[in-house]
């Protein structure tokens, strides 16, 4: 059975490890994966827990970051942090792929359509990131290593250079400006942390629960990484606003900013 060209009953033998997988219906796409596939299904044969359940499979652009993003989840679930629960997680012919529990809700860019959820946006957000920087990385970290080598945030600066290599620098003078820039002011290191890299009022969902989706930018850093990330997202506002709404937007990414530099937690909770 084929959901956009994808054979998901195919992906999903691997995945569970059995050749008794049957779906209900044919798999949703759903919205909200920017650069990842994604689609809901059931199944009616399978494991005998997950027949009837609604799950998502992901399938990521690009292993580079994949196993990352999908010990990461994983793990920050186990600890109780709201994040969809990883189910399974691996390679196939086809390319890689992540199962877990689908959640159900609105996301917080749809709760907040009116100006009064606009203004609590900001604290929700401080709140959810504090509350992850708050984990233990330790153990997280050692996972990442005994399933691969971390694609954490130094692997990330060399591969920005290594983009801008490929492109040609003589075609774009300017990428080597900004990877010297980079190279030259990179900060003292901090505690590291759990950072998620990517979050934003669409990436949260809430209906009695929150859950915080989409960890392909996840890494073990620096908070100030995390916390810089959230800024730009709501400086930028990457999402069509009403022009009220955007120029709050803006406002907020100061307020994350400060709620969740070390200064702003001494100053109480959000």
């Amino acid at each position: 059975m084929r959901g956009d060209s994808v054979d998901v009953v195919d992906i999903l033998r691997v995945a569970l490890s059995t050749e008794d997988v049957e779906l209900e219906a044919i798999p949703v796409p759903l919205d909200g994966g920017r650069s990842a596939a994604l689609f809901r299904f059931r199944l009616s044969a399978g494991p005998e827990p997950l027949i009837g359940e609604d799950l998502v499979l992901r399938l990521p652009p690009s292993p580079s970051a994949w196993r990352d993003e999908c010990v990461i989840q994983d793990r920050v679930a186990r600890l109780g942090y709201p994040a969809p629960e990883v189910l399974q997680w691996g390679t196939t012919d086809a390319g890689s792929y992540m199962v877990m529990r689908f959640v159900e809700g609105r996301s917080l860019f749809d709760t907040g359509s009116r100006m009064s959820g606009f203004r609590r946006v900001p604290a929700q957000l401080a709140a959810l990131m504090i509350a992850l920087h708050r984990l233990d990385a330790a153990p997280i970290r050692e996972a990442l290593i005994a399933t691969s080598t971390p694609f954490g945030l130094d692997a990330r600066a060399r591969a920005l250079a290594d983009l801008h290599g490929s492109f040609g620098a003589a075609d774009h003078p300017a990428g080597d400006e900004l990877c010297a820039w980079l190279e030259q002011r990179q900060p003292d290191r901090g505690p590291q942390v759990v950072c998620h890299g990517d979050l934003h009022a669409l990436n949260v969902l809430v209906n009695g629960h929150t859950a915080v989706l989409d960890w392909e930018l996840a890494a073990i850093g620096d908070a100030a990484f995390d916390i810089a990330r959230t800024k730009l997202l709501l400086h930028a506002v990457p999402m069509d606003l009403p022009r009220s709404a955007a120029s709050f937007s803006r406002t907020g990414s100061a307020a994350v900013a400060a709620k969740c530099s070390p200064g702003g937690r001494r100053r109480g909770p959000c």
